[in-house]
């Protein structure tokens, strides 16, 4: 399945039935959502198809950064170790980055996904903080995401 799978996840119990036939779940109005009981179907987060275009482009962005820190701060960056994208020390900091491609699923949801991962590499337990976090995308962020992150700063 692919490097973001380590392992399978099962899942116990009966599921609607719309989570095995393969059919996508009936969409609901907005009135109607905040009445009725969360949808319980289960579905796969990211597709087959999608993960082989994002892997080679992950990957061009992660070296391409890399080439860059070399050319221009002369930083030899450690890539893909420990389920992190690429970290290095710069002027006697250490730095965590995560990049994202945000290809089919916009720079929103991109940006969210990165936090979580770098919360998960600075705090949980038996992991050693980094001095400075930085995201990448490989696209624009919009005038909210940037608000978003500023607020967060």
């Amino acid at each position: 399945m692919g490097h973001h799978f380590a392992r399978f996840i099962y899942l116990k119990g009966s599921f609607a039935p719309s989570a095995t036939s393969g059919k996508a779940p009936k969409v609901q109005s907005e009135q109607t959502v905040a009445k009725a009981p969360l949808a319980e179907d289960a579905y796969y987060r990211e597709s087959t198809a999608k993960l082989k275009i994002i892997v080679p482009r992950h990957n061009a962005l992660s070296n391409d950064f890399c080439k860059w820190l070399k050319k221009q701060h002369c930083v030899d960056a450690i890539q893909e170790r420990q389920r992190v994208d690429v970290r290095f020390d710069l002027k006697n900091k250490k730095v965590l980055a995560e990049l994202k491609v945000s290809y089919g699923v916009g720079t929103t949801k991109s940006i969210r996904e990165a936090l979580g991962q770098l919360l998960e590499y600075n705090y949980y337990p038996g992991r050693r903080a980094a001095d400075a976090w930085l995201n990448f995308l490989d696209d624009e962020p919009s005038d909210q995401d940037r608000q978003f992150v500023e607020l967060l700063r």
